[in-house]
């Protein structure tokens, strides 16, 4: 039994609205307590587990011949879209660049044969730096924006979406990431973008030039 179909159907017995609450028992008290502890996640520690399995995946998925659905692609996918929802919050989102996670997700971004991972990791990365300034400072330093740059002409939409979405969030409010886009010729990307024949990259080079 789950712990949380165990604490809905303790509930039930206890509350179920037919009659007067029933004080908890010493012995339901630590079942409660037990049940609360085990389900608690320290988001620190499992950033740095993705990490490392993304890290230990990564030269496999680096390679020409790696099929995109491979066992290793499809672990690193599953590793991304759980960073995602960790980095939705904003600590976490600044701790990710202190743990070294940073060069892992820019590692990511290059690997030929699996665009879903050039993708997924520039969610990543988008979700990170989104109105989170300590974040795109870092961001900044560590060269996110050279990395994702080249995503801007992947033959991917989906990259090229994601790459757009997180240069996007780098540049919102960030007067220095900003310099740096338009001072490597950014906006003449941009503007090719506009022509692209697939709504997203257009769509989305229009919200970053918003941002300039």
């Amino acid at each position: 039994m789950s712990v949380w179909k165990g604490l809905l159907e303790w509930s039930l017995q206890h509350h179920d609205g037919t009659r007067a609450s029933q004080p908890m028992s010493a012995e339901d008290r630590a079942w409660l307590e037990e049940a609360m502890q085990s389900s608690v996640v320290d988001l620190g520690k499992r950033m740095q587990e993705l990490t490392a399995l993304l890290s230990s995946r990564v030269p496999q998925a680096q390679t020409e011949e790696i099929s995109a659905t491979s066992e290793a692609v499809l672990e690193m996918e599953r590793a991304l879209d759980e960073l995602v929802e960790i980095v939705e919050h904003v600590d976490c989102a600044t701790d990710l660049a202190r743990i070294g996670g940073l060069p892992v997700l820019l590692s990511c971004l290059a690997c030929p044969g699996a665009p879903s991972l050039r993708a997924k990791a520039g969610e990543v990365l988008g979700t990170c730096v989104q109105n989170n300034a300590p974040a795109q400072d870092a961001f900044l330093a560590a060269g996110a924006g050279e990395a994702l740059l080249p995503l801007l002409a992947d033959s991917h939409a989906g990259a090229r979406t994601k790459a757009l979405f997180a240069l996007s969030c780098q540049l919102r409010n960030h007067a220095p990431s900003q310099r740096w886009f338009c001072g490597v010729g950014g906006v003449s990307v941009l503007a090719r973008l506009l022509r692209d024949v697939q709504p997203g990259p257009r769509r989305k080079a229009l919200q970053l030039l918003a941002h300039l």
